[in-house]
């Protein structure tokens, strides 16, 4: 200071004064010493470095009033003027106070930038003092003084909003960018590129070793807050959303979740409206399309997948189509389309899809679905995918299989790894009672459009593997399966044809003379499970009356050859008639698979039995007689109309029969059914079928129609004839 003072002493009693509230005295007091002041601006300089020191931790509302009441002595005093001073001293003047605004409050940076011009000093050494700010972690003054001496266009904008964003303090980054059009585009940008799913907030904090953020600071770099800010930042800077691509998907998916909710979860949202609002927030969004899958309500999920038949002429083929089953919904993924097959998203679904151990996803034959897919995506190659929480259809339904061929003595059915058109069927029919419609499994997968045809057959395929899982899961000890279907190891790899047919050739014979030798009843629980054990005395095959379900029409017709009086549903029947024409007509039911276990319940006990529809039709009729203890003869087999299901007066003759037994007896049924070898022609017994009165010279088989016209002459049992006067 110019003057001497002592000012320790000074300090003191000014904060006395101040303490006291007697302004109107520090007024007087401040003023008396500014104008004693040779140097003035360098005695403010002085005072304030001393005051602060000497008031350190305490109030600054006082060092506010000085250099409040400094600006207003020196508008009264017009010839005190930085001007008025060398350059040399006036540029020491600004430096030191810079050094001030280091660490003082922020009210004096207004008041010191105005009393010593700090705006007129070159660009370096303004960002020099920037940068000096940004190093000591004063990052809030270093902004908000770089915004007053306008060196926005001189600095990185990441680097002086990032860490205000972290510390919550939003405002002061939008202050920066403020009438900086360019800026305020990049700080959006970058506010959207902090919601992409990967962004990891602890590698951001890593660059700022010193900076520790509390509980709330750090809740508030969360994808849901910072889209928030994002669309509130364009509208109020007018950006456009298209540069905003993850806050719009954050969004988005978002809005997804909410109908999902009001329609999986209220159940207060139509079909309609679902479907107006899904297709038109994900359409021409492959991520979206994925995310919609995986936040379909379940974690099981049925899989499929088509492609276009090669016949043998290509190892293995590209993938046309995918088709992911939940509950009530199928979504088909179009890998023709470029833009799914060829997005990265896609690839990243499906791997991560197959690879989450927490969604059970269903398949039949998967190995080979898995063999397209490496085909049509070779990356999957390179990073082989770890598969879990995979269920494999065919390895159960070969445990199925071999379960009832050992356990419980019946004929297992074919099951080979692969596309064969039998497994899945078989299985679904044998557990839901209706076979699947695989007339477009060797369509051209590849065509666009696809018909509806294949739609629905693609659909199907996979929902089906939900329901047959259902059913299974529901009680698999019914089904002699353990109760972990996952524990099920996969089977060995299928032998093939020729090697098959022997073997199971001499097992069916080794069983059929077990249980001829034994005699014992070989009934249908013996292959699956029965309502209740038949117990009742031996009965003709007319006496036996019986309505087949849908997917028994061949036993009906077989049981029909050899006298049994049956009824048959047609393919256009709900199963529920068998139940009304059994009370009706007090008829015994004879169904398969799930079926089963609602009819049983609409007639009484034990007039309901259920078959193995894997089985020939003629093993189902060996089991249904004698289950049901029939007394079958040569007279029996072709007594009743094959057309109008009605008794005939006379019978089909065919030579080289066996004997049929002495009266004392009552034959098996296989050995009836064996000897006496049924004639079949037409179409499904559309006709009527007579007997020869007279054995016909050897050589020779006729047989007569309903009038006692001959229809049919031939040379022979299995040879060819010809089909004459079918009227």
């Amino acid at each position: 200071m110019d003057f001497c003072v002592d000012l320790p002493a000074l300090q003191e009693h000014l904060c006395g004064l101040w303490n006291r509230k007697e302004q109107d005295e520090l007024r007087q007091v401040l003023a008396s010493n500014f104008s004693q002041m040779q140097e003035p601006f360098a005695g403010l300089l002085d005072f304030l470095d001393g005051c602060l020191t000497f008031q350190k931790g305490k109030s600054s509302t006082l060092h506010q009033f000085i250099l409040t009441e400094f600006m207003r002595w020196r508008s009264n005093n017009p010839q005190a003027s930085l001007n008025g001073l060398r350059e040399e001293e006036r540029l020491r003047l600004q430096r030191k106070a810079l050094g001030l605004l280091t660490d003082s409050h922020p009210g004096y940076m207004d008041p010191l930038l105005d009393i010593y011009q700090l705006s007129s000093l070159k660009r370096p050494l303004l960002i020099q003092h920037v940068d000096f700010l940004h190093d000591c972690c004063c990052f809030k003054e270093a902004l908000v003084f770089s915004v007053k001496v306008e060196l926005q266009k001189n600095l990185d904008m990441e680097k002086m909003c990032v860490p205000l964003i972290l510390l919550d303090k939003l405002s002061l980054a939008e202050l920066y960018v403020r009438d900086h059009p360019d800026l305020q585009q990049r700080l959006v940008s970058l506010l959207d590129s902090w919601c992409e799913p990967n962004f990891d907030v602890q590698v951001l904090l890593s660059q700022y070793p010193n900076m520790v953020l509390s509980k709330h600071q750090t809740d508030q770099i969360q994808p849901k807050l910072l889209s928030k800010h994002v669309f509130r930042l364009m509208d109020k800077f007018c950006i456009d959303p298209g540069l905003c691509s993850n806050s719009v998907y954050k969004r988005k998916l978002d809005s997804l979740r909410f109908l999902m909710y009001k329609t999986f979860g209220e159940k207060s949202m139509s079909e309609e409206n679902w479907r107006d609002h899904v297709q038109a927030m994900i359409e021409g969004n492959t991520e979206l399309q994925a995310q919609l899958v995986q936040l379909l309500p379940g974690c099981v999920v049925g899989m499929d997948m088509e492609w276009r038949a090669g016949f043998g002429t290509v190892s293995s083929q590209r993938v046309a189509l995918i088709q992911l089953a939940v509950q009530e919904r199928v979504f088909l993924l179009d890998l023709c389309a470029h833009a799914i097959s060829h997005h990265s998203t896609t690839v990243n679904f499906i791997r991560a899809l197959l690879s989450d151990k927490n969604i059970l996803k269903l398949g039949y034959g998967m190995s080979g679905d898995l063999r397209s897919l490496v085909s049509t995506w070779p990356e999957l190659r390179e990073e082989p995918m770890k598969m879990e929480g995979v269920l494999d259809l065919l390895h159960v339904h070969q445990e199925l299989q071999r379960c009832w061929l050992d356990n419980k003595r019946c004929r297992s059915v074919e099951v080979s790894e692969g596309p064969a058109e039998k497994g899945l069927s078989l299985l679904v029919q044998q557990v839901l009672g209706k076979p699947l419609n695989k007339t477009e499994q060797l369509s051209n997968w590849e065509r666009r459009p696809l018909r509806t045809s294949q739609l629905r057959y693609a659909a199907t395929d996979a929902y089906c593997l939900l329901d047959v899982y259902l059913v299974l899961s529901r009680d698999p000890k019914a089904f002699g399966l353990p109760e972990d279907l996952r524990s099920i190891p996969s089977a060995q790899p299928a032998k093939s044809r020729e090697e098959k047919k022997p073997k199971e050739k001499s097992k069916q014979s080794k069983r059929r003379e077990a249980q001829q030798k034994a005699n014992v009843p070989h009934s249908v629980e013996d292959c699956i499970k029965v309502n209740s054990e038949y117990q009742g005395p031996t009965i003709t095959p007319p006496e036996l009356r019986v309505v087949c379900d849908n997917m028994l029409q061949g036993l009906g017709r077989f049981l029909r050859c050899l006298g049994v009086d049956v009824k048959m549903l047609e393919n256009t029947d709900d199963h529920k008639v068998a139940a009304e024409l059994a009370r009706a007509e007090g008829r015994v039911i004879l169904t398969a698979g799930q079926p089963y276990q609602t009819l049983r319940s609409q007639v009484g006990e034990g007039r309901c039995l259920t078959l193995d529809c894997s089985e020939k039709a003629r093993d189902q009729a060996v089991h249904v007689l004698r289950h049901f203890n029939v007394h079958l003869t040569p007279a029996d087999i072709f007594s009743r109309c094959q057309y109008s299901d009605t008794p005939r007066s006379f019978l089909a003759w065919e030579w080289g029969s066996a004997e049929a037994g002495s009266a004392s007896s009552v034959p098996d049924p296989a050995d009836v059914i064996e000897g006496w070898k049924s004639v079949c022609f037409g179409s499904a017994g559309q006709l009527g079928v007579g007997r020869v009165e007279e054995q016909p010279p050897r050589g020779t088989v006729e047989v007569y129609g309903h009038w006692g016209q001959p229809l049919w002459l031939g040379k022979g049992l299995g040879e060819p004839g010809l089909l004459n006067d079918v009227d």
